[in-house]
């Protein structure tokens, strides 16, 4: 009986602790890292912009990505990227 009270305290501690750590690192990251809800991006261009072959400037797509690590982006070259 007393092994079984003695896993059950053991395993309680493991789910606390799991909370705590979950907790403590989540504070963490609202300190220390801005969360951004939206991003207002201002964009001008020349009207030789992406000219089509009679030499007006045609649309252009902008993707703005948010990343959660960037050490592959870093690591990446252009042609991988595209």
């Amino acid at each position: 009986m007393n092994v079984s009270v003695a896993s059950v305290a053991l395993l309680s501690a493991c789910g606390a602790w799991q909370s705590v750590s979950d907790a403590s690192s989540s504070a963490y990251h609202a300190v220390f890292f801005k969360q951004i809800k939206v991003l207002d991006i201002d964009l001008s261009a020349r009207e030789a912009l992406n000219p089509d072959d009679a030499g007006r400037a045609t649309s252009v797509a902008v993707r703005v990505y948010q990343l959660k690590d960037r050490k592959m982006f870093d690591g990446a070259s252009y042609e991988g990227i595209c």
